[in-house]
């Protein structure tokens, strides 16, 4: 199993795939986990069951996802802080580019 963001509704959008690995379940489990609890994200908490995101929600992601990196960055190993780092730019970089419209939907879980 793993974590990825699934765009459900795209609306004219050219991307290569509609699917963006963030994380396998084991590392989500391992590295994610513990600084959601840590930093007491209520969003980034619900990527694990599953949540749809919207337009209307982008801010509020995209600032927790913020969040997270000096967090890593002072407590994990760097491998896993690179790791990490990436996949949170693309994700973000993705969902600025995605969710530009009202009708887009994407599914992270």
């Amino acid at each position: 199993m793993s974590v990825a963001a699934i765009i459900i509704n795209p609306k004219d959008i050219a991307m290569d795939s509609p699917y963006i690995p963030l994380a396998t379940e084991n590392f989500f489990c391992e590295y994610w986990i513990p600084v959601i609890n840590e930093l007491e994200l209520k969003w980034i908490a619900c990527f694990q069951s599953g949540i749809d995101i919207t337009r209307d929600d982008l801010p509020f992601i995209l600032d927790e996802l913020e969040k997270i990196k000096p967090w890593i960055s002072e407590n994990y190993p760097v491998e896993a802080v690179v790791f990490m780092v990436s996949r949170i730019d693309h994700l973000v970089d993705a969902l600025r580019e995605i969710i530009c419209d009202d009708g887009v939907i994407v599914f992270i879980g």
